[in-house]
């Protein structure tokens, strides 16, 4: 388990400064630290993560580096750990805490900030399937590398001098970048001698939406709610998604949310189960912090609320909460590429090596997928619904949502599978009217 949390920050004037550490007690001496920050500035003086181990202690460190900008400070966020824990398992959570945490340095109440963070770290080891995906899309330059790819495959030396061109950022170093979307199974990468270069492919493609909360809406139905309040939150959610459009800049909040701990195992919670608010105490433990949440995800409108009918005093204002909206993320097979690769193909816009090999890994991963549904089809279904737990019972641990498959029913995919489909359709009908 994370032992604590140290921030450093570095100007010309001053010098190295510890600017916070949690718990107060931790014994991680300013001399060490040092150590970790000039071993981010001292090898590649870029933004960044890395790990290692302390010399004549028995700490391992996964730390954060905001790389040498000129005219600016540059920052280190250090977690320290046992020696016998996997630092880099923190890499994600990690990187994706720290730009908040420097944001905050200076605020008043910052070590109590810096304390949060610390509980968020502590449970943000591996992010789930749709959390990864969600990371992906929030990510400016990982969102701009999908923009790029769903062109086609292009080799990996090209790829970046075309980000640095976009960003006017440095990245010396391709696969920091590319990283995420591997694990997430977006992109592949392979050598293709022709260009002699590892190129990237993308194999996956990407869709995020608000659905409606369909299994939330079952369970008010058959006993969750009373009949009036199970219709008044049928018609909540039937007036929301009445006007709801989608827009890139709705789906970086919800990206942003998924990504928050707490903001996650509530929503997962949510997904299966009609709770009172109180009933959330056992996900997020301090009640500011619940509250925070709550309010979050009302605003986003991604949770309604509706006054409780039970008669306690013991629970006093204790309103229900439900989903109104239900976050997604998802992977989905690229059909489109196969169109936009043959196009290019004729134009000679693309490498022919490059578009051959994209066309066999589309292939082999298409093939991959339609295994994996075959399987899932021979499974048993289990029909019976999920029960409701009774009202005022604690919480049971949620099991995590089935990650999508990359599948051809996403919207996207849906209209990418249509087109030849409307294309072939066509081809009849004047074949048809030929022979007349």
């Amino acid at each position: 388990m994370p032992l604590g949390l140290g921030v450093t920050r570095w100007d010309d004037k001053s010098g190295l400064r510890v600017v916070g550490v949690f718990p107060s007690d931790l014994d991680v001496s300013e001399e060490n630290m040092l150590r970790v920050f000039t071993a981010h500035a001292m090898g590649k003086p870029e933004a960044g993560f890395l790990t290692m181990t302390l010399e004549g202690t028995q700490l391992a460190v996964a730390s954060w580096y905001s790389g040498i900008r000129r005219g600016k400070d540059q920052f280190c966020v250090m977690l320290f750990l046992n020696l016998d824990e996997e630092a880099r398992a923190y890499e994600e959570g990690l990187t994706l805490a720290s730009n908040e945490i420097v944001e905050n340095i200076g605020e008043p109440e910052f070590i109590e900030y810096l304390g949060e963070m610390f509980d968020k770290l502590k449970r943000m080891v591996e992010l789930s399937v749709e959390q990864r995906l969600a990371k992906v899309f929030v990510d400016q330059e990982t969102r701009l590398l999908m923009h790029k790819l769903s062109r086609g495959g292009i080799p990996g030396e090209e790829l970046r001098e075309w980000l640095e061109l976009q960003t006017g950022k440095h990245y010396p170093d391709l696969g920091l970048l590319t990283l995420p979307l591997l694990r997430s199974g977006i992109v592949d990468e392979d050598w293709v001698n022709a260009v002699s270069d590892n190129c990237v492919f993308m194999v996956n493609d990407l869709f995020g939406a608000r659905y409606p909360p369909e299994q939330a809406l079952k369970l008010a139905k058959s006993g969750g709610l009373s009949a009036e309040q199970a219709a008044e939150y049928e018609n909540r959610v039937a007036e929301f998604f009445s006007g709801y459009a989608w827009s890139e800049d709705d789906t970086l909040q919800l990206g942003q949310l998924l990504l928050d701990p707490d903001i996650y195992d509530v929503t997962k919670v949510l997904r299966r189960r009609i709770v009172h608010k109180s009933e959330l105490a056992g996900i997020v433990e301090k009640r500011a912090a619940l509250d925070a949440v709550i309010r979050r995800l009302e605003s986003a409108k991604v949770i309604t609320t509706m006054g409780s009918t039970t008669v306690s005093v013991k629970r006093g204002d204790d309103p229900f909460v439900m989903l109104l909206s239900d976050i997604h993320f998802e992977s989905f097979f690229p059909e489109f590429l196969v169109l936009r690769l043959e196009e290019r193909l004729a134009q000679k816009d693309i490498h022919p090596d490059i578009a051959k090999r994209h066309l066999e890994l589309l292939a082999e991963h298409y093939m991959r997928m339609r295994e994996k549904m075959k399987e899932k089809r021979k499974k048993p279904k289990d029909e019976a619904e999920p029960q409701l737990a009774p009202v005022g019972t604690a919480p049971v641990e949620e099991s995590e949502p089935t990650p999508a498959e990359p599948s051809e029913e996403t919207p996207q995919a849906k209209a990418a599978e249509e087109k030849p489909k409307r294309k072939r359709r066509a081809k009849r009908k004047r074949k048809t009217k030929t022979s007349e």
